[in-house]
């Protein structure tokens, strides 16, 4: 490899130092979920991009790859361009501002992971961050911390206040946690070794205790199969080493989750603590015993390797020296797949154990009763595993009818309407589904195709390193680590990606951006092994195929003679894109367009994500104002809120509830045309925002535009036609349209073309409450086999609200038999007694047969006497 000058690796350390900063500090600022967390964040990223071009001039050195940034970027333009067709543009906006960051952090990781410092560095800054996250959610179980659903119901939520996305984080975090580990015995410094070993022995029983804790079953199974993996594919030197690691961190995790899980739900904080300390304490044991014992066993593995050097003068005894880290070299390789099969054997027990009676009462004994009942709970027909897959088949439906994408945003807007059961995800739970509903399919090929070049490269590069490692050429050492590295960021990369399969962790942006840092450590270490020198040309010298032959001191130099030659050839073949951004390639004066087109993204990315949070900080002010009574100053504030953040909608919402108030205080009718003003904007803003339209439909209702609110909540059940709630609110909407008009059409006075009017309005509203039946009863019948063994189809049974419009429409139809039934049965729930008393009693004094008013109710006769005059209006 070329030597690296010290401002290269000054430079990229403080890369790290940056990506550092953002990797520990947003997962405590609740993942960087909300807008008013992610948007100011933003702008300072933007600002670190810009740092970096600086660097790269400085450096002379460029940034971009073809292979797999043009794949990424692909991702990234797609997100831009669904702006203009979103669904939500808002939202869309925000989306598209994440990928560039997540593009930014992905090409800084790279750089600095051109350096191996600056790469080692990194690791240990996502580990750090990962830390920093376990540590929120178990001091706040201990009652050392106060966070804000950091522990519910005695799960551990964390930082990131959901404990799937807190477990998957974990468990893609314990990968490199373990590599970093391993790697500090190379440190030469014995105080930094010890110190950093037993940081890392504690970092470690932290994360995995978290992992158990937080009972998130998914995680369970995808780290147990990603951990039998791991031990699989390490390298036979670092593999032995890196399995007593994660046992010095599991065994006081086993000791003391037990008791843990039962006195973090009673709140007791005392006994949390007490266990807190006690693993810690056998994790430090534990640690202290490795690290002696393996000492002890390498001091004895010297002296004999020693002894068999001095016997064997010809040096034929050096296949069988030990290494600095990889052990015995000429040693049974069967003892070095020990590990994977301990692995292997621990995860076949654990299934064994929970799938029997007698394995769960063994389990009990290490774990939790409540982790127990979980495993057990996992079944094909497990709602919450059902339900994901409901979410990821109507993910393919919004595709289908989209097949550019909606735009970030989309999903939640449009799911409710493809869904066959209720569910209530504002993410998809399958970050691949979501990238087809938001950039469509050419979106879900590129992003397919990223990871795809990725996983290929870190495979190509493990083969690589193998087949050096096993022909010796160059020092093992530096196969072992790096094999080591390679195979614990893969593992770490590939865990957090299938995870986003099955949940949706990368919706969090400081969890994508922890991926995609760690992706970019992942593709410098894979470089790392393209650069080592001679390595990539061993299959031109016969070393293709497996097991590779160990070839003599004729056949090395004869081999080296080859790969030279072979070198050169390549040199003068090699691809562009080869030497591309390299100190010597032909294309280093790209340096500057690279530098110039992260400051462009930057831009991109800065500029929006100012002005948006600006809106924010205006808006919320307004708010405060017009709390406090100062309506005009708040009113101007909200203006500007909706100047600089144009497509959020809840600025006009606010306005328009302003205007509500005033309208109810002063009766003013140019208070309820402004008022409806602000109510079509942020319809126009916001077309398919549920929250927004069922809002707009109840405060139509309370300016007393009775039709425009019926209307509107007519649309809203059109928008999630299995949530019977707001059908309750088109059936109050529609009944207070109907009696309106019917109250206007008892007005002698009235013109007959105007009364026509009000009797084709009463006809129209009375048939939509009337329709509801129909419509329950439509979707009920689809909801058959799994669907309604996740979703009972009860629910959208006719409730008491709609039964009491429905009354009051028959009695308007003089449907005097089915008006007693259905206001009869409104009549039994207390919040509806009233309204239901006085309909019957109206209905007594129209037709002089007793109805049964509601026991304890008397009713307001003025108001049944004025209800009684429109008994069978509808037919007069």
């Amino acid at each position: 490899m070329a030597k690296e000058s010290k401002l290269f690796i000054v430079l990229s350390c403080l890369v790290v130092v940056g990506l550092a900063a953002i990797l520990i500090i947003t997962p405590v600022q609740r993942g960087m979920f909300f807008r008013q967390d992610y948007l100011p964040f933003f702008v300072k990223a933007s600002w670190f991009f810009i740092g970096i071009a600086v660097i790269m001039v400085i450096e002379r050195r460029g940034i971009w790859k073809p292979v797999p940034d043009l794949a990424l970027l692909a991702v990234v333009v797609l997100y831009g361009l669904t702006v203009f067709w979103a669904k939500s543009k808002g939202a869309a906006i925000d989306g598209a501002l994440k990928y560039c960051i997540y593009l930014g952090v992905f090409l800084s990781a790279r750089y600095a992971s051109k350096q191996r410092v600056g790469n080692r560095l990194l690791r240990w800054s996502i580990v750090a961050s990962g830390v920093v996250a376990a540590m929120v959610g178990l001091l706040a179980a201990a009652g050392i911390i106060t966070y804000k659903d950091a522990v519910v119901g005695g799960r551990i939520y964390g930082s990131f206040q959901y404990p799937n996305a807190l477990a998957a984080y974990e468990m893609f975090v314990s990968f490199m946690l373990f590599h970093a580990w391993f790697e500090t015995q190379n440190l030469e410094r014995p105080w930094a070794r010890m110190i950093s070993q037993v940081l890392f022995s504690l970092s470690g029983f932290a994360i995995l205790l978290v992992i158990v804790l937080s009972y998130s079953r998914a995680t369970w199974i995808i780290f147990a199969a990603a951990v039998v993996g791991y031990f699989a594919m390490l390298p036979a030197g670092a593999r032995g080493g890196i399995f007593l690691r994660f046992m010095t961190a599991l065994v006081p995790v086993l000791v003391v989750n037990v008791p843990m899980a039962a006195a973090i739900p009673a709140t007791e904080h005392g006994l949390v603590k007490k266990y807190i300390l006690i693993g810690a304490a056998i994790c430090l044991a534990a640690e202290v015993a490795r690290i002696g014992l393996t000492s002890l066993a390498k001091s004895r593995v010297s002296k004999v390797t020693a002894g068999m050097g001095k016997e064997n003068e010809s040096g034929e005894a050096s296949i069988g020296t030990h290494s600095r880290t990889g052990g015995p070299q000429g040693r049974s390789p069967f003892l070095f797949r020990i590990p994977a099969a301990l692995a292997i054997i621990a995860v076949a027990a654990l299934v064994l154990g929970f799938a029997t009676e007698a394995g769960q009462e063994v389990l009990a004994k290490v774990l939790p009763e409540a982790v127990i009942r979980r495993f057990k709970s996992i079944t094909l027909t497990d709602r919450s595993l059902v339900t994901r897959f409901f979410a990821t088949k109507d993910a393919f439906l919004i595709a289908k009818d989209n097949p550019f994408g909606t735009g970030a945003g989309g999903w939640n807007a449009l799911y409710h309407r493809y869904q066959t059961t209720l569910y209530w995800f504002t993410e998809t739970h399958n970050h691949f589904a979501q990238v087809l509903v938001e950039t469509g399919f050419p979106g879900l090929a590129a992003y397919t195709l990223f990871w795809a070049f990725i996983f290929y490269m870190a495979f190509k590069a493990w083969k690589l390193a193998m087949a050096g490692k096993k022909t010796m050429v160059g020092d093992l050492h530096i196969y072992t680590v790096l094999l080591s590295e390679l195979v614990a960021t893969s593992f770490a990369v590939l865990s957090l990606v299938v995870h986003s399969s099955a949940d949706f962790d990368l919706s969090i942006p400081s969890i994508a951006m922890a991926l995609f840092a760690a992706t970019g450590s992942l593709a410098g270490s894979s470089d790392a092994v393209f650069a080592m020198e001679g390595l990539s040309d061993l299959p031109q010298a016969g070393c293709k195929g497996s097991p590779w032959a160990i070839p003599d001191n004729k056949g090395k130099k004869k081999a080296q003679h080859s790969r030279e030659k072979a070198g050169q050839e390549k040199s003068k073949r090699r691809p562009a894109w080869k030497s591309f951004n390299t100190a010597a390639g032909p294309l280093e004066s790209r340096y500057f367009l690279d530098a110039l087109s992260l400051v462009i993204l930057a831009v991109i990315v800065m500029v929006p994500a100012q002005k948006y949070y600006r809106g924010m900080i205006y808006g919320s002010t307004g708010i405060q104002e017009i709390v406090k009574g100062n309506i005009f100053d708040g009113r101007d504030l909200m203006l500007k809120a909706m100047e600089y953040d144009p497509n959020t909608s809840s600025y006009a919402l606010d306005l328009a509830r302003s205007y509500i108030h005033e309208y109810k205080d002063t009766g003013d009718p140019d208070v309820v045309e402004t008022a409806r003003l602000y109510l079509d904007l942020a319809k126009e803003k916001n077309p398919y925002d549920l929250d927004t339209r069922s809002l707009q439909s109840q405060m139509l209702s309370a300016l007393g535009l009775h039709d425009e609110g019926a209307d509107a909540a007519y649309e809203v059940t059109e928008m999630i036609p299995l949530d019977i709630r707001f059908y309750e609110l088109l059936a109050t909407s529609a009944n207070e349209a109907v009696v309106s008009h019917g109250l206007s059409l008892l007005s002698q006075s009235m013109q007959s073309e105007e009364r026509q009017q009000h009797v084709d309005a009463m006809n129209k509203y009375a048939g939509i409450i009337k329709e509801i039946s129909a419509r329950l009863e439509e979707q009920k019948a689809k909801i058959t086999g799994l669907y309604e063994k996740t979703w009972n189809p009860g629910q959208l049974n006719v409730t008491r609200p709609i039964a009491l419009s429905l009354g009051q429409v028959y009695f308007l139809e003089g449907n005097m038999e089915a008006a007693i039934e259905n206001l009869s049965s409104a009549g039994k729930d207390p919040e509806l007694q009233e309204d239901a008393g006085i309909w019957l009693r109206a209905l007594t004094i129209a037709t002089g047969t007793e109805a049964a008013l509601p026991e304890g109710f008397e009713a307001n006769e003025h108001a049944a006497g004025v209800i009684s005059k429109m008994y069978n209006l509808l037919n007069q």
